[in-house]
């Protein structure tokens, strides 16, 4: 039924127009047990799209970038961000579900110096902050790569296999091994003005 209504003519135009709108207002008046049905389904693909595009539509091969922004009594309130993208596997941005494993995961679990700090997927913001100096971090502390490797590699931190990465069976051990775990280039902006 729903492979039906998806391929209907009140499903399949994506743009909204004044026929749009009046086949829908007819629809509305003609059947409304279906008119109903019909945004009901398109509620939950507008949902589905909204909750893809935040989990992991910010992570792409060529940028990955994970932020945090202190209180303003904390570093004067910086902004702190490092790019993931090349601590990834390639074989892991064609497997939609485990990107969105590792990046929630990353986001939980990745200890921030500030337990008021929240990790987010995003840069820091750029408007009203200035770039000041930057450092290396660990990026595999154990709270982490505890979730990580049991969800993409099947085994425990710190005594996973280094071994290659298996994207049929949606293993990516080299997540686990040494080769993406090496300290990370945090970047940290800064407010402006006080009080930004």
């Amino acid at each position: 039924m729903f492979a039906l209504l998806a391929s209907s003519s009140a499903l399949s135009a994506p743009t909204v127009s004044g026929e749009n709108i009046k086949d829908l207002k007819e629809l509305a008046i003609s059947d409304p047990a279906l008119f109903t049905l019909v945004q009901s389904i398109k509620d939950i693909a507008n949902s589905t799209q909204v909750t893809a595009s935040s989990t992991a539509g910010g992570c792409t091969q060529s940028s990955c970038v994970f932020s945090y922004t202190n209180p303003p009594t904390t570093n004067d309130g910086r902004c702190g961000e490092a790019d993931a993208a090349h601590r990834l596997p390639p074989e892991i941005f064609s497997d939609p579900k485990k990107l969105r494993e590792y990046i929630e995961i990353t986001i939980a679990y990745y200890p921030l110096p500030n337990p008021l700090a929240k990790l987010k997927l995003g840069h820091c913001p750029r408007s009203g902050y200035v770039h000041k100096g930057s450092e290396y971090t660990a990026w595999a502390p154990i709270r982490m790569m505890s979730a990580i490797c049991p969800r993409l590699c099947h085994c425990q931190y710190p005594g996973c296999p280094d071994k290659p990465d298996n994207p049929q069976s949606h293993q990516y051990c080299s997540l686990c091994g040494p080769r993406f775990n090496s300290p990370i280039v945090v970047d940290f902006f800064y407010p402006t003005t006080q009080g930004n």
